[in-house]
């Protein structure tokens, strides 16, 4: 006979966003059931290791000034890792490498572009911290491209800017305002890579919703 539980709060899925949600309504005095249909806790955050590697299966970079590091730090799951480095990347258009703008020397150096696209380029990085991101929240991507920038390698190279930043390349569907916003925290605050993988980050949500309270269930697929 199948066992029956009940709780006031059921949450469906165990990824980071699942264990956090369990860990924060566990702590309000609830009762909570969490539920993973998958043999193990983690989602796309979990981490295998193989020949003394460790693989993430989904996005890797913890951005240090984004709203996860706050509930990271609210709820006591405690990570290390390093910045990854800014200087020496490459960008590749038309089959060559070029110095990726990254700085005043780096952008002087590239062949990317011509000196009119330069200028824009650093115009343009020079005041992306200021843009308020609130009025382009409908607005797609493609489209603030295309009416904000000139040149279009430009255009590519910002572009190329939100996929690294956001892991999202449909810019015909996706909201200008979310990835100015994103830009700006990666050129702001910057990411880590975390040690040991993002299954610190699974194993440490983990503990929290546990010695909170929460039941955490796995392979139990919700109905």
């Amino acid at each position: 006979m199948a066992q029956t539980r009940q709780a006031e709060v059921i949450v469906i899925g165990g990824g980071l966003a699942g264990l956090a949600a369990a860990a924060y309504a566990a702590r309000a005095g609830r009762s909570v059931l969490l539920c993973e249909k998958a043999a193990g806790l983690g989602g796309r955050a979990a981490t295998s290791a193989a020949g003394g590697y460790r693989f993430n299966l989904g996005p890797h970079a913890l951005y240090r000034g984004g709203p996860a590091t706050q509930v990271l730090g609210e709820l006591g799951v405690a990570f290390r890792g390093h910045a990854p480095a800014t200087s020496g990347a490459f960008a590749v258009a038309a089959g060559a490498a070029h110095a990726l703008p990254g700085g005043f020397v780096s952008l002087l150096a590239t062949g990317l572009f011509g000196l009119s696209a330069k200028l824009e380029t650093a115009k343009l990085l020079a005041g992306f911290a200021k843009l308020d991101p609130t009025p382009l929240q409908r607005t797609s991507v493609s489209d603030w491209l295309a009416g904000s920038i000139r040149h279009p390698a430009v255009r590519e190279l910002v572009g190329a800017l939100v996929r690294v930043s956001s892991y999202t390349a449909d810019h015909d569907r996706m909201s200008a305002g979310a990835a100015i916003a994103q830009v700006q925290e990666a050129l702001g605050h910057g990411v880590l890579y975390l040690d040991d993988g993002w299954q610190t980050l699974v194993d440490g949500l983990r503990d929290a919703a546990l010695n909170a309270g929460a039941q955490l269930l796995t392979g139990a697929r919700a109905a």
